[in-house]
């Protein structure tokens, strides 16, 4: 019964998303796999039923049936639902700090243990020389 149900729900989904090119039909399937649903906590549009994730599902064919890059169609929906909508975050001046930040900390914790390891255990004084080798 499920495998009935499944065929018949990716029937639907080629007859209501028909592309001119195999590369649009990636396209599609590529981006909505990387899009967030607003509503629906930790699930792509792709896998969403929720009516906001198939409008989006809708806008993205709609657009790249028009021929616009993926590039821009990211900049509409950033623009149209905001930053959330992105599952790997887009690095900008807002967000450097979440970026950077750890790689910073791990280097000041570095440098922090390195000056205490060097105070604490200082490096042995080498022996005094007593002439007795230079010539």
């Amino acid at each position: 019964m499920a495998s009935l149900l499944s065929s018949s729900f990716l029937f639907a989904w080629d007859e209501k998303f028909v592309f001119e090119t195999q590369q649009q039909q990636q396209d599609f399937e590529y981006i909505l796999k990387e899009l967030r649903c607003v509503t629906c906590p930790n699930q792509n549009i792709a896998d969403s039923y929720a009516p906001i994730a198939k409008a989006m599902q809708e806008e993205v064919y709609v657009r790249i049936k028009r021929g616009e890059n993926l590039e821009t169609i990211r900049e509409y929906l950033l623009s149209h639902y905001g930053n959330y909508v992105f599952y790997k975050p887009l690095m900008t001046e807002q967000n450097y700090i979440l970026w950077f930040g750890p790689f910073g900390m791990l280097l000041v914790g570095g440098l922090m243990w390195f000056a205490f390891f060097k105070k604490s255990h200082p490096l042995p004084n080498p022996p005094p020389q007593t002439g007795e080798g230079i010539r």
